[in-house]
């Protein structure tokens, strides 16, 4: 038979298991790491070194700062892959510094525009508008104003030459000022593949000529 002081001990033994026992107060070596993949031992390890470098008061504190880290970088390269995607599509389909730019050139490599010299292209903005194809006309208009450029020698035709090219071979400020408006109106109606309706070609027109008188004078 147990003695007084016997039942007293086992009485404040019981009662201290009964208090301390639970996950929080079980101090075996934890195997949870090893259930961890790849990934979460790779975000633990950061943890640890930038614990250490900022001196986090917590290993939770480390482990938030770097999920927000990974989150932003994670960001960052999505930008950049869609930043090279259009980067691509944009050289590809080329734009000038007015507009859409053609390739590096300021044209197709056509056989209309392989030699503009030996063209006609009052003829063909008259067969252009017959068919009301107010598009090609900017286009044939485009072509006209390099060609008489061309021959006043303001410019130096060259396939391989962009708007730019141009209009930096320009000297006189009126006529660099609208060509720099027509290769806009061109670049955006050819290009950029909007159609145009009559308003908006008559404006366009105009413009043309007012260059073509510029140059002619």
């Amino acid at each position: 038979m147990d003695t007084t002081d016997q039942f007293i001990k086992r009485k404040v033994v019981n009662k201290i298991h009964e208090k301390y026992k639970g996950e929080d107060f079980n101090y075996k070596e934890s195997t949870k790491d090893e259930a961890l993949n790849a990934w979460e031992r790779f975000k633990i390890w950061l943890a640890k070194i930038f614990q250490k470098l900022f001196n986090f008061d917590t290993p939770k504190e480390s482990i938030q700062f770097v999920q927000v880290l990974l989150k932003i970088f994670g960001v960052l390269i999505i930008v950049f892959v869609l930043f090279k995607i259009v980067s691509a599509f944009v050289n590809d389909n080329g734009n000038s510094i007015f507009g859409r730019k053609s390739n590096a050139t300021i044209i197709n490599a056509t056989d209309i525009e392989t030699d503009i010299h030996s063209l006609d292209f009052t003829a063909l903005i008259e067969d252009a508008l017959i068919n009301n194809d107010y598009r090609l006309t900017i286009r044939y208009y485009y072509l006209l104003i390099l060609k008489k450029l061309t021959n006043k020698q303001i410019i130096d035709w060259d396939t391989k030459k962009t708007n730019y090219d141009y209009y930096q071979e320009i000297e006189n400020e009126k006529i660099k000022k609208q060509f720099k408006y027509i290769s806009y109106i061109y670049d955006y109606c050819w290009y950029g593949e909007f159609n145009i309706e009559q308003t908006e070609f008559s404006t366009s027109e105009k413009a043309f000529k007012k260059l073509i008188t510029l140059i002619e004078k």
